[in-house]
C-alpha cells in the first residue's frame, strides 16, 4: 500500500519553497503595537521554521511540521522532543492527532500522506492519490469519530479517505471556469456530516460527506482563504485570510455575520476555543490576537518577534504557538477572559524589523526597505519578557522559570494581568 517518496535535494526544496512563497508571500508588515509577550518551548535540533500544529486530545503533548520536512511529537510538561519523525520528501504542511490521540495524520508538499504511530513514532500507511500525486497536500484532519480523514491539496480537490483500509471514499472537486487552485484549509463539522474548504479562489464552501456536494459557497474574502474552521456547537465557521481579515460565517445558510479588522498582515491560522468563548488568530503582522465571540472585540493582542504561522487551542484552553522557528506556550486559565479586558501592555528590548526567512526576502526584493522597524514603545513604559517572568516569580510556588533550552516557560496571563 505504501509507496515509495522520490528523494528531493536540497536545490530542489529550496526551489519549492520559493514557489510556496510567490504564492503565499505577504508585502507588508507589523505597523502596529501589541501587548503581551512569552518565552519559547525548547526547540533543540530544530532548524527550520514551523508551518502547522496540533494539540494531543489530552493536551500532554504537541506535534509539529516544518519545512525541514520533518515531524516532531514536544512533550508540553517537560517542552523537550520526544520524537522526530521522517520519511516526507519535502516541507510538512499539516499535522493533526486523531481524536484518541493514537495516530497523527502529516501532509506535505511532496503529495503525500502519512499516518503515524504517536507512541512509537513508526510510519503505519503512507496514502497514494488515486491518480497518484499531483501535487502539494496543503491540509489535512480527521473526522470527529476517527473513521475518515479530510484533505485539501494544489488542484482544488477536496479528498475523504478511510481510516479502515485506507482508501480514497469521495473526491470533492469544484471546477470554477475550468480554474483548478489550491485548497489551503479543509475541516470537519463537530457532527461530522459536512465538511469546510477554503481555497486560492477567494471561496469557502461547505460539503456533504453523504453526497459528496457543495451545499453552500461563501464569498467575501478579497484574496486567498488560509484556514477554516467550525464553531464547537457547529453553527457557524471562522476564516481568516491574505486579505487580513477575519470572517465569522453562518453554517447553516453561509451568510457573513462578522468581519474582524486588526492584523496588518496576512492571516495564517484561526482556531476556536473548546468552549466557543472565544477565536484564536495568528498572522504574519507577528501577532497572535484573541478576540470574543460576545462583543466580537479583540481583547487581547499578543507580539512575537517573527512570523506566526500556526496556533493550536488545547482543550485545557492552552495555547501553543509557532513564531518561525521556536514554539511558544500560553496558559489561559478560566479567569482569563475576565482579565483580558484591562488595558495591557507592549514590551520589548529594541526597535527591530521582523524577521523575514531568507527565501521569502529574495521575493520581497526592493519591499524590504520599506518594512518598518516594528514600534514597540507605547502610551505607557515597555515591559520586557524578564521584568514579567520577575514579577510571577514572586509568587510562591509560581513554577515559572526561565527557558533553559530543556522546558517550556508557561506564563498564566491571568496571574500577570491580576498583580
Amino acid at each position: 500500500m505504501a509507496k515509495t517518496v522520490k528523494k528531493y535535494t536540497k536545490k530542489k526544496i529550496n526551489k519549492n519553497k520559493k514557489k510556496y512563497n510567490s504564492k503565499y508571500r505577504n508585502k507588508r508588515s507589523q505597523k502596529g503595537g501589541a501587548n503581551v509577550s512569552v518565552q519559547p518551548v525548547n526547540t533543540s535540533g530544530n532548524m527550520s521554521e514551523i508551518l502547522s500544529l496540533s494539540y494531543s486530545p489530552n493536551g500532554l503533548y504537541i506535534v509539529s511540521g516544518s519545512y525541514d520536512r520533518t515531524v516532531k511529537i514536544w512533550s508540553v510538561e517537560t517542552g523537550e522532543c520526544q520524537r522526530t519523525l521522517t520519511g516526507h520528501g519535502d516541507y510538512v504542511t499539516s499535522v493533526e492527532y486523531s481524536p484518541d490521540g493514537s495516530n497523527i495524520v502529516s501532509v506535505s508538499h511532496d503529495g503525500v500522506i502519512k499516518i503515524w504511530s504517536s507512541s512509537t513514532g513508526k510510519c503505519l500507511y503512507t496514502l497514494e492519490y488515486p491518480t497518484g500525486p499531483e501535487g502539494s497536500v496543503y491540509s489535512v484532519g480527521y473526522s470527529p469519530d476517527g473513521s475518515c480523514i479530510v484533505s485539501g491539496d494544489d488542484t482544488n480537490k477536496v479528498q475523504i479517505w478511510s481510516t479502515t483500509n485506507w482508501k480514497c471514499l469521495k473526491i470533492l472537486k469544484d471546477n470554477l471556469n475550468g480554474r483548478a487552485d489550491a485548497v489551503i484549509s479543509v475541516g470537519y463539522s463537530p457532527d461530522g456530516l459536512n465538511i469546510v474548504s477554503g481555497s486560492n479562489l477567494k471561496t469557502i464552501k461547505i460539503w456533504s460527506v453523504e453526497t459528496g456536494l457543495c451545499l453552500h459557497t461563501l464569498t467575501g474574502h478579497n484574496d486567498s482563504v488560509t484556514s477554516v474552521r467550525y464553531s464547537p456547537d457547529g453553527l457557524n465557521i471562522v476564516s481568516g485570510s491574505f486579505d487580513y481579515t477575519v470572517k465569522i460565517w453562518s453554517a447553516t445558510t453561509g451568510e457573513c455575520q462578522h468581519t474582524l479588522t486588526g492584523h496588518m498582515s496576512s492571516v495564517c491560522k484561526v482556531e476556536y476555543s473548546p468552549d466557543g468563548l472565544y477565536i484564536v488568530s495568528g498572522s504574519r503582522d507577528n501577532t497572535v490576537k484573541i478576540w470574543s465571540t460576545k462583543s466580537w472585540e479583540c481583547q487581547l493582542t499578543i507580539l512575537f518577534n517573527n512570523l506566526v504561522n500556526s496556533i493550536s487551542v488545547s482543550n485545557q484552553n492552552s495555547i501553543v504557538v509557532s513564531s518561525g522557528m521556536e514554539l511558544y506556550e500560553i496558559i489561559l486559565s478560566p479567569t482569563t477572559k475576565k482579565a483580558m479586558t484591562a488595558t495591557l501592555l507592549s514590551y520589548g528590548k529594541n526597535s527591530k524589523k521582523p524577521y523575514i526567512p531568507s527565501y521569502l526576502a529574495e521575493h520581497l526584493g526592493s519591499y524590504m526597505d520599506a518594512i518598518p522597524a516594528i514600534p514597540i514603545l507605547f502610551s505607557r513604559d515597555p515591559i520586557s519578557i524578564n521584568d514579567i517572568i520577575d514579577k510571577l516569580q514572586t509568587i510562591p510556588n509560581s513554577g515559572i522559570t526561565y527557558p533553559d533550552n530543556n522546558h517550556i516557560c508557561k506564563i498564566d496571563l491571568n496571574k500577570y494581568l491580576s498583580m
